[in-house]
């Protein structure tokens, strides 16, 4: 059974980005990108019907949509989803798991409040170095979002605070 049409629409805008200044748009085309599956070109008539109809569709729905929607967990890539990444483009759609985390407040407070409760740390997202994103723990939660991810003189000394 696959998804209502509404539902495949809202999954596939999911995970569809914008043309690159350097790529063309081609009719009924669509760019999508996630960090497990990279960026491709793809045809609308072949991936909505995919998951409309994935018995119908395997191929298509195994090489060009589950794996932008399937996150694969094993040790190292458990690991690199806490190393430093890239922040990417703020206008643009994050990919990244911490650029996703920086741009939503509700996940962040989520993710603070579980690493809480295991480690009596907190959780925050620290943006100093420029264009790189990294994870800290801190023995307080940062005051309000402007503590926490602005590079501001007034946010540094919360940075400099937390344990390497």
């Amino acid at each position: 059974m696959g998804l209502s049409p509404e539902k495949a629409s809202l999954t596939l805008s999911s995970i569809e980005t914008l043309p690159n200044p350097n790529e063309s748009q081609q009719p009924d085309h669509t760019y999508v990108q996630s960090k497990q599956g990279g960026r491709q070109l793809v045809a609308r008539r072949t991936i909505l019907p995919a998951l409309t109809n994935p018995m119908g569709h395997i191929d298509d729905l195994a090489g060009w949509l589950l794996r932008h929607l399937i996150l694969k967990l094993d040790g190292s890539s458990r690991v690199t989803l806490v190393n430093q990444q890239a922040a990417g483009d703020l206008q643009k759609s994050a990919v990244e798991s911490l650029g996703v985390s920086f741009r939503n407040k509700q996940k962040r407070e989520e993710v603070r409040r579980i690493i809480y409760e295991a480690s009596a740390s907190y959780f925050v997202i620290d943006p100093i170095q420029l264009g790189m994103l990294r994870i800290r723990l801190s023995p307080r939660p940062p005051a309000d979002e402007m503590e926490e991810l602005n590079i501001h003189p007034a946010g540094i000394p919360f940075i400099r605070k937390r344990p390497q």
